[in-house]
């Protein structure tokens, strides 16, 4: 049987099965997901999308205004988070790194963002005990909250469809 776990399961073993299934890199034995070129730099590649849209927008039932709302809302809040979870690093407090990782997933889960979400969870997951090093992760996951940030404000940028989607409800009510 392909990808069988057998108990107890380990966070690093599931993760990767996990990976493979979804489609995504494993994490490597550090905790580690390794980034491709492309996902290293803070802007968006040409091509290249860490948010799924579609899903974003099956999230929210295809209202688009309140999608645009969840995006300024997640932009917000995802900074806060990544602030919040650096001090519970820098304060040895893997309570606070917990919850805030978890909340994260949660903004990574509605816009279809897999391999953020995954690096989230690993964080959410990791022991407490100081036994893996969570800096190298955590550096991981503010550069794919970078590359995911980068895209909502391309989408916030862009008003057309918001103007397209506008018009549309208006020529629907009349």
């Amino acid at each position: 049987m392909d990808d069988y776990l057998a108990k107890p399961n380990r966070p690093r073993e599931l993760f990767a099965v996990i990976g493979r299934v979804r489609g995504m890199q494993a994490i490597s034995g550090s905790g580690q997901v390794e980034l491709s070129q492309d996902e290293r730099h803070p802007a968006v590649p040409a091509g290249r999308h860490f948010v799924n849209w579609a899903a974003a927008l099956e999230a929210v039932q295809d209202d688009r205004g309140l999608l645009h709302k969840l995006v300024g809302t997640s932009l917000l809040e995802s900074s806060a988070l990544i602030a919040e979870m650096h001090r519970a690093i820098s304060n040895n407090d893997p309570v606070s790194l917990r919850r805030a990782a978890h909340t994260l997933n949660g903004h990574f889960r509605i816009f279809g963002a897999a391999h953020a979400e995954l690096v989230a969870v690993f964080i959410e997951t990791m022991p407490g005990d100081g036994s893996l090093d969570v800096a190298d992760v955590f550096a991981n996951l503010q550069r794919q909250v970078k590359l995911i940030q980068a895209e909502l404000w391309d989408f916030l940028a862009d008003r057309t469809w918001l103007n397209n989607a506008e018009d549309a409800s208006q020529s629907q009510n009349q």
